[in-house]
C-alpha cells in the first residue's frame, strides 16, 4: 500500500463503504445479527480508533465487524502481503503450526524449526502473556463462519497471522507442556524467518509427493490390509485437470487391488463442486444432488461481475441476449432474488470404477462446496462417514463476491447467493453430522494416533 497511515474519517468512510456493498450484494446479511445491533459495534468500533492507524491496526475492526455476520463465505481477508513484507525485510513470524484439539486446547502440530524443544501434541497454555483458550476466542471474532469450531480451527491453523495481525510480536515467550498432567515449562522463541520457513515448506512438499498419486488437489497412497486412501485438500483449481487426475488415482486404486477406499476430507475448504462430482462418477452410478435450490441475488457489482467473466467485444453486449440463460440475472431489478431449483441427476459413469467400501473422513475443517459434497454422501448413503460434524454448513451462504477496500485496501469476500441443502429442509442449520463419530483429542494427537482414520480401515459397506 502507498499509504501505510490512514485517518479515523477515512476508516469510517472505508467501513461504511463495505457495509453498503455487503447489503447491496448478499442476499440476508442480517441472518444471525440485526441491522441496528451490527450499526451499534460499528460505532463503537470507529470511536476506539486513534485518530491515525496503520493497516495492521485497524484490520481487526473490520474483519470483527463482518464475522458478526456470522457468514463463512463473508469475510475480511487477512492481509498476507503485511506478513509477507516483514518476512522479506528480515522480520520473524510465530515458529509453529497449531490445531484446536479437544476442549478448544491449542496443540502442537509442527514445530517448525525442527529441534526438540516442543513436540508435536505440546499444549501451549500462553503467548506473551495471554492465555491461548483467550487468544482463540479473540481470533475467531475475526473469522466469519457457522460454527465456534470451525473459527477455532482456522484461528488455530494461521495463529501466527493473527498474532501478528494483533501485535503480538517476537520474541514469543511461551508457556507449555507435554501432557495435561505435567507440569508447564516457560521457553522463549525467537520466531522464523522466511529463509528457514521456506526450507521447512519445502521438506514438507517433499514428504507429500512421496505418496503414489499426487496432484494439486489430493494425494494417494496404499494402505495396510490394502487400503486406499485418498487425502483430498482442496476443489479448487482446473477441473479437467482434476478430473484427469482423479482418472489416474483409480486406475492405482484398482491396480493396488483396493479393498476399500478412503477419503479424507478433514482439511477441504470448499471450492468447484464439479470435483466432488468427478470424484462420485468413479463410485456410485445413484441420483443425487448436492443441493435443492440456489437463491442468488442481483446488485449492479454482481451483474458487473459476471459480465467482466466475457471476453471483449463480447462483454459490450446485452448478456440477456448473448447467452440466454443468463436472462434471469440480468432482466430483473438490482435486489431481485433468482430462484434455481436443483433436479436429482444420475451421474456420469467414469472409469474405472471402484465398487467396494467408501468411508469419507469429516471434520470441523470441512467447508464450503466439500459440505456440498459430504451432504450429498450423507442424503443419497453414498457412503459411510467417519469423524465429526462439519464446520461449514449445507443451508449456508456463497458464490463470492470479491470487493477492495478502496482507502485500506483489504480484500472482502461477500456472498451473492444462499443454498438449500440437499434433502430441502431449510430448518435444519446443523453441519452434516457423520455415520459414525470419532473424535480426536490432544493426546491423539500427541501420540501421532489418527482414530477416525483407523476407524475407516474397517470400512463398512455404504449405510442404508
Amino acid at each position: 500500500m502507498s499509504r501505510r497511515f490512514f485517518d479515523r474519517a477515512i476508516v469510517a468512510a472505508d467501513i461504511d463503504s463495505m457495509l453498503a456493498i455487503i447489503e447491496r450484494v448478499h442476499p440476508n446479511p442480517y441472518t444471525v445479527v440485526s441491522r441496528d445491533s451490527l450499526r451499534a459495534v460499528r460505532n463503537a468500533l470507529v470511536t476506539r480508533l486513534p485518530d491515525s492507524a496503520s493497516r495492521v491496526d485497524v484490520w481487526p475492526s473490520f474483519a470483527r465487524l463482518v464475522a458478526l455476520l456470522g457468514d463463512g463465505h463473508t469475510n475480511v481477508e487477512v492481509p498476507s502481503e503485511e506478513v509477507f513484507g516483514l518476512l522479506a525485510r528480515g522480520g520473524v513470524i510465530f515458529p509453529m503450526r497449531t490445531i484446536a484439539a479437544d476442549a478448544g486446547r491449542l496443540t502442537v502440530a509442527t514445530y517448525l524449526p525442527g529441534d526438540s524443544l516442543l513436540r508435536r501434541g505440546d499444549e501451549i497454555l500462553s503467548v506473551n502473556g495471554y492465555a491461548t483458550d483467550s487468544l482463540l476466542r479473540t481470533f475467531s471474532e475475526e473469522i466469519g463462519g457457522e460454527t465456534t469450531r470451525w473459527r477455532e480451527q482456522v484461528a488455530a491453523r494461521q495463529l501466527e497471522s493473527f498474532l501478528f495481525m494483533n501485535r503480538i510480536r517476537a520474541p514469543f515467550s511461551v508457556v507449555a507442556r507435554a501432557a495435561v498432567q505435567s507440569d508447564s515449562r516457560q521457553l522463549t522463541l525467537q520466531g522464523i524467518s522466511r529463509d528457514s520457513l521456506e526450507a521447512s515448506n519445502r521438506r514438507a512438499t517433499a514428504r507429500a509427493t512421496a505418496a503414489s498419486t499426487t496432484s494439486r488437489n489430493f494425494s494417494y497412497r496404499t494402505l495396510s490390509d490394502r487400503t486406499g486412501y485418498m487425502n483430498f485438500v482442496t476443489m479448487g483449481g482446473d477441473v479437467g485437470k482434476f478430473e484427469a487426475d482423479v482418472d489416474r488415482m483409480f486406475a492405482q486404486v484398482r491396480a493396488d487391488s483396493a479393498r476399500s477406499l478412503i477419503v479424507d476430507l478433514r482439511s477441504n475448504g470448499g471450492g468447484d463442486s464439479r470435483m466432488g462430482d468427478a470424484l462420485l462418477s468413479h463410485v456410485t452410478t445413484q441420483r443425487y444432488r448436492m443441493t435443492s435450490a440456489k437463491l442468488w441475488k442481483m446488485s449492479r457489482e454482481y451483474r458487473a461481475f459476471f459480465k467482466s467473466l466475457v471476453r471483449p467485444p463480447l462483454n459490450h453486449l446485452p448478456m440477456e441476449k448473448l447467452i440466454p440463460q443468463a436472462r434471469p440475472f440480468f432482466s430483473g431489478p438490482d435486489g431481485s432474488i433468482v430462484r434455481m431449483d436443483v433436479d436429482l441427476e444420475e451421474p456420469a459413469r467414469r472409469e474405472p470404477r471402484f465398487d467396494g467400501p467408501v468411508c469419507v473422513l469429516i471434520g470441523a475443517l470441512t467447508f464450503s462446496s466439500a459440505v456440498d459434497l459430504v451432504d450429498a454422501i450423507k442424503t443419497y448413503h453414498l457412503a459411510t462417514l467417519i469423524g465429526e460434524e462439519t464446520g461449514g454448513h449445507p443451508n449456508s451462504f456463497g458464490e463470492v463476491y470479491y470487493y477492495r477496500t478502496r482507502a485500506t485496501g483489504f480484500l472482502v469476500g461477500i456472498s451473492s447467493a444462499s443454498f438449500v441443502r440437499a434433502n430441502g429442509d431449510t430448518t435444519d442449520h446443523r453441519g452434516v453430522m457423520p455415520d459414525i463419530e470419532v473424535r480426536r483429542t490432544s493426546d491423539d494427537v500427541r501420540a501421532g494416533r489418527d482414530p477416525a482414520l483407523e476407524r475407516a480401515k474397517d470400512c463398512p459397506s455404504r449405510m442404508p
